[in-house]
């Protein structure tokens, strides 16, 4: 996952580092894959030049994530995830020098700014009470980082409806490590997704009361 590139295996990271140590390659075509090698060498843009972290938000993420030949010139789709106390035009500038330096050429595809909501607010409590209360939890509910709809709209908080104990409860003919978010074969149990619209509805329930 691109918010948490840490926790996987960077396939592209895998292939140039392995083409770049093939005997006879071009000087050329190997300063290339060095250059993609090395902004996948970690997952915090090191290379690129703005790794970085803030008490708030953690560790800034950064990975190479779609890698494709188009006509004839290799096009790597870079994803970041920066500290809300940051600067994403520091951040640009630090890939645009980067690559060039390394006769690469820097596209945005996309620049959304970070969104945060304090973990105290509200929102984030309610969530927290009645989602503990549903699933009669003694521990608080993590709270993650990820790109959402959430960012786009002011007091939106984003939860997932498919926590509830019925997701473990995968149909024999799952291979195992299948079936679950961004697995392969994902899918949704659906007793699972019925009671998590039910828990939605009681989040919106509380928030309703306790905004009032």
């Amino acid at each position: 996952h691109a918010a948490f590139p840490e926790g996987g295996v960077n396939a592209i990271y895998k292939l140039t580092k392995a083409l770049a140590a093939c005997k006879g390659i071009k000087a050329e075509d190997k300063a290339i894959l060095d250059f993609l090698t090395g902004v996948n060498t970690d997952s915090y843009g090191t290379y690129l030049g703005f790794a970085m972290t803030d008490e708030i938000s953690g560790q800034t993420v950064s990975s190479g994530t779609v890698l494709r030949n188009n006509n004839g010139y290799v096009k790597l789709t870079n994803d970041c995830r920066y500290c809300v106390t940051e600067d994403g035009e520091f951040i640009i500038k630090s890939i645009k020098d980067k690559c060039a330096q390394n006769n690469f050429h820097l596209e945005i595809a996309g620049h959304d700014k970070p969104s945060f909501i304090d973990k105290n607010s509200i929102g984030v409590q309610t969530c927290q009470k009645v989602i503990k209360s549903h699933l009669n939890l003694n521990r608080d509910i993590t709270i993650g980082k990820g790109g959402t709809y959430a960012g786009k709209i002011p007091n939106a908080l984003a939860t997932g409806i498919n926590t509830t104990p019925h997701d473990a409860k995968l149909p024999d003919y799952v291979k195992p490590g299948h079936g679950h978010a961004h697995a392969p074969d994902e899918c949704t149990n659906i007793a699972g997704y019925i009671d998590g619209i039910k828990l939605i509805a009681e989040v919106f329930l509380e928030l309703d009361e306790n905004l009032k």
